[in-house]
């Protein structure tokens, strides 16, 4: 398949709501998706009715892409690791593909231990390709062939058509790096063996849930506890810390404190595109995404939660909006908009 008819096949793939629009928690690289895709389809329109046909296989999109990136991440500092649910390809000279392969299996048994007992969720045991890229140009080449051009460095990218995770190093602390792995490990996790593609909100406030969950020194998920130190995955071994948490909360604060448009967390919800919730105030919508989902899953002694198991489950485009939550929670607006600042109070 001609490069150019590749690169154009993921995008329409994408546009046809095969691949998810998921970016990385890792602030500050966030932008709207959905216009850069925009912009890319437009310039990588296929020539002929040829590419079209072409176009239309997601597995062979999957292997052409699989192929390029193991050529771009073969350096001479390419290392590798397979483990029983990844194999974990780097080039970054700091990065240990062992310690990456350990924390993404903990946290694929911490994932399916959470749910056990109250969703049932659906089989999955592909191997995973996990390519983590040192540079952010490498990434960028391979995740969107270098088409996008504006201020946009995400950390990170899971696309669901393709079941593919792709992150990189370069403009990041290393201690965020095992944060951005967890959190498209979660995005994967949650597409292929919870309910699939999510609201904006719901995809991103469990990616932000499980990845800024506290873990114990074996490395250990802790159900509902936030944390900022688990283990590195660096050479160097240790602990890493990220400020992710923290920087979340001190936004969300400050929104909540605003005496004139303050935040309403139900807006959140009703938010019906991709393309606004990646918009300009992405920031402020991975925070509140967050802790609402933390809120729904903990809050008021876990008064929510099954109502809120309930509506993921629903989760669409007939189904979604602040309405049907409070519905399904058996809550009014004013008692939980008042309930979740008092939260955010204490997390």
């Amino acid at each position: 398949m001609p490069s150019h008819a590749y690169r154009f096949a993921a995008v329409l793939v994408a546009c046809l709501g095969l691949l998810s629009p998921v970016l990385s928690q890792s602030d500050p690289q966030t932008e709207d998706w959905s216009r850069q895709d925009q912009k890319y389809m437009e310039r990588m329109k296929p020539k002929s009715e040829e590419e079209r046909q072409e176009a239309r296989s997601p597995e062979e999109i999957r292997e052409k892409y699989i192929e390029q990136a193991r050529e771009l991440i073969r350096d001479k500092n390419y290392a590798v690791k397979k483990t029983p649910h990844y194999l974990i390809r780097t080039d970054d000279p700091r990065i240990d593909p062992a310690a990456a392969g350990l924390m993404l299996e903990q946290f694929r048994g911490a994932f399916i231990r959470y749910w056990e007992g109250e969703v049932e969720l659906k089989p999955y045991e592909r191997i995973s390709p996990v390519f983590l890229f040192y540079s952010y140009y490498k990434f960028n080449k391979i995740v969107t062939g270098k088409a996008r051009f504006d201020e946009f460095q995400p950390a990170g990218h899971y696309q669901g058509g393709l079941d593919l995770i792709t992150l990189h190093s370069d403009s990041s602390v290393l201690d965020d790096v095992p944060v951005t792995l967890v959190h498209e490990a979660t995005h994967q996790l949650m597409e292929q063996m919870h309910y699939g593609n999510r609201s904006g909100w719901i995809s991103e406030g469990m990616a932000n849930y499980f990845s800024l969950m506290e873990t114990d020194t074996e490395g250990n998920f802790k159900s509902g506890k936030i944390g900022t130190v688990r283990n590195s995955v660096s050479k160097d071994g240790g602990k890493s810390r990220s400020d992710a948490a923290r920087n979340h909360l001190v936004a969300l604060r400050k929104a909540l404190k605003k005496k004139e448009d303050g935040l309403r967390i139900l807006d959140i919800v009703d938010i019906g595109t991709y393309r606004e919730f990646y918009g300009p105030e992405i920031r402020i919508h991975y925070a509140a995404s967050w802790a609402l989902v933390h809120y729904l899953l903990h809050g008021e002694d876990g008064r929510y939660r099954q109502g809120f198991l309930r509506f993921m489950e629903n989760d669409g485009p007939a189904t979604t909006g602040s309405r049907v939550l409070l519905e399904s929670i058996g809550a009014d607006a004013e008692s939980f908009q008042a309930g979740f600042i008092r939260h955010v109070g204490k997390m």
